[in-house]
């Protein structure tokens, strides 16, 4: 199974130089857009620093589309192809500034990378009913960010090898923020048998979320 971790986007130089340089170990990368809503270093930009490093890793940016045109789009997926990153396209957080655009459906903006052979994720939802995952999984997007994944016996009967789960990780220093995310999370010594049941189920790849804790990754 390979292990992703997730970069917080951080806007000081420093930090996400150190943030990059500390997660050598991981197989690969997520980075998210603007969370929260909140203006913060494109993802692209961080994915390029990340190839500039590590040629081989896995890369997956995030785009939100709620605040962003198609002829963004279209640039954004000519520079993923461009460092060989995968795009994850998400309809994001409400935005801090400006108003809400939804010019573009994540559907559509996964064909359109499609079209330009990058990879294209969507997201989907285990709070939602089983009959709406399996509609959303017969689109044609290469994988699946899945978020709210309460247990590994939730994947049965699903193409597990196309679901990339987003794991939420409680540590010793983010007990309060993980409080306020009100999102299923797993305690950092459940982590391995927690991967070793979904990697039963055919999952070959996870993201490591840490938030509140930037250590904990």
């Amino acid at each position: 199974m390979r292990l992703l971790a997730e970069i917080y986007p951080f806007v000081k130089e420093h930090n996400l130089k150190s943030e990059i340089e500390n997660m050598e170990g991981f197989d690969g990368f997520n980075i998210p857009d603007n969370p929260l809503g909140y203006p913060k270093i494109p993802p692209i930009l961080i994915g390029y620093m990340i190839r500039e490093k590590y040629f081989k890793k896995d890369i997956i940016i995030n785009q939100a589309l709620n605040s962003v045109g198609e002829l963004y789009v279209h640039s954004i997926i000519k520079a993923a192809k461009m460092i060989k990153s995968s795009i994850v396209f998400t309809m994001g957080d409400e935005p801090k500034y400006g108003k809400r655009l939804n010019e573009i459906s994540s559907e559509t903006a996964a064909s359109i990378a499609a079209e330009s052979n990058v990879n294209a994720g969507l997201i989907i939802s285990f709070s939602y009913s089983y009959a709406k995952i399996k509609e959303r999984m017969k689109s044609n997007a290469s994988f699946y960010l899945a978020l709210n994944l309460k247990k590994p016996e939730m994947l049965e009967n699903l193409d597990a090898s196309k679901i990339i789960p987003y794991i939420i990780i409680k540590t010793e220093r983010n007990s309060e923020t993980i409080g306020s995310i009100k999102q299923p999370y797993i305690n950092e010594n459940s982590l391995k048998d927690y991967c070793d049941a979904l990697e039963s189920y055919g999952i070959k790849a996870v993201i490591l979320s840490t938030p509140g804790d930037k250590r904990g990754s």
